[in-house]
């Protein structure tokens, strides 16, 4: 025992600096280790916010063009309301209006990216801002949009425009492939109050209801997507 004591007593600092180099190594070990899940999970950020930041751009894009498409009815609405209250005579040109007037869609919006984030984990986000940011233009805005206008235009408005063109129209496909409507009897047409009141409602629905939905969906889409390109940006 004494021998030991004295041993330890001569290579008491011999045995630190071997103890310190063990934990010194273990340390560093682990801090390497902790580093590389770091860079790993930053590298999965930066693929889950790049396909987050294309699912995004490409609701804009559906956004816009369902905008566009309601410009564009919307016009045959007015000159269908006009034709209606002037009881214009009919011209080849009012076949591409008169259905026209009456429809309406939803647009298409992609939830892939966010769903692929929830399964992966939204933590793996680590801006808190950007997260919330996110879950609330998938949750909230798009959830909205999309459920707002489903009930209207393919609940309330579909069952309605749908019979009526069957009931009242007859298609016609001219040689530039160009579809148009002829009505069955345009006079009776032009009569019909429920005509003006479909054509009423819808074109109410697109302008008062539809586009300020969309156009909200554009500028939170488009905030969330500058909040994306700046923290990918940081991350170079």
């Amino acid at each position: 025992m004494k021998k030991i004591l004295e041993t330890l007593r001569q290579k008491w600092v011999e045995y630190l600096l071997e103890v310190l180099v063990i934990m010194i190594g273990i340390l560093g070990a682990f801090a390497l280790n902790n580093w590389n899940d770091r860079r790993k999970n930053r590298t999965l950020e930066k693929e889950v916010l790049k396909e987050i930041a294309l699912n995004i751009q490409t609701n804009i894009d559906f956004i816009q063009e369902t905008m566009m498409l309601h410009e564009k009815w919307s016009n045959s609405s007015e000159i269908m309301l006009e034709a209606v209250r002037e009881k214009h005579t009919w011209n080849d040109t009012l076949k591409y209006h008169v259905r026209a007037a009456i429809v309406s869609r939803v647009p298409t919006i992609s939830f892939s990216a966010y769903e692929s984030l929830k399964n992966r984990g939204v933590d793996i986000v680590h801006s808190s801002v950007l997260r919330t940011k996110i879950i609330d233009l998938y949750e909230t805005n798009y959830n909205n949009l999309v459920t707002v206008m489903n009930r209207i235009v393919n609940v309330q408005m579909k069952p309605v425009t749908t019979q009526f063109e069957v009931d009242n129209f007859e298609r016609e496909l001219n040689d530039n492939e160009r579809l148009g409507y002829i009505p069955n009897d345009y006079e009776e047409l032009l009569a019909d109050q429920t005509y003006l009141n479909i054509i009423t409602f819808v074109k109410g629905s697109r302008t008062r209801l539809f586009d300020p939905l969309l156009v909200e969906s554009i500028e939170e889409s488009e905030k969330t997507l500058r909040l994306i390109k700046d923290e990918l940006k940081a991350s170079e």
